[in-house]
C-alpha cells in the first residue's frame, strides 16, 4: 500500500517512529511538498499502533484538548488503517 504524506505529517511520523526505535521505512519524494511511503499491511498496523501510542504521549495539552501534533497524529492513524483491520460479522 502507498501512503501519501505532506511534509508536516512526514515529520511527525518520523518523530513517532524514532521515539519507538522503528526505522524500517523509507520515504519517496513525490513532489515539492509530498512524500510517499510504500509499506505492507503488517507495517501499516505497526506504524498505526506507534502513532496511537505517540498520540497518548504528546497529542494532548493539559486540558486534554488535541495539540497541533495530536491532530496530525489522528490523521496519520486514519491513513494507516487497512481493510484487514475491519471485523465482519
Amino acid at each position: 500500500m502507498d501512503i501519501k504524506l505532506n511534509m508536516k505529517e512526514a515529520q511527525i511520523l518520523k518523530n513517532a517512529l524514532s521515539h519507538a526505535d522503528y526505522n524500517f521505512v523509507s520515504f519517496d519524494l513525490l513532489g515539492k511538498n509530498k512524500l510517499c511511503l510504500s509499506i505492507n499491511n503488517d507495517q501499516a498496523d505497526k506504524i498505526r499502533n506507534i502513532c496511537a501510542e505517540y498520540l497518548q504521549l504528546i497529542g494532548f495539552d493539559e486540558n486534554y484538548a488535541p495539540t497541533e501534533e495530536g491532530k496530525i497524529l489522528e490523521v496519520l492513524i486514519d491513513k494507516f488503517f487497512t481493510d484487514a483491520d475491519q471485523t465482519y460479522l
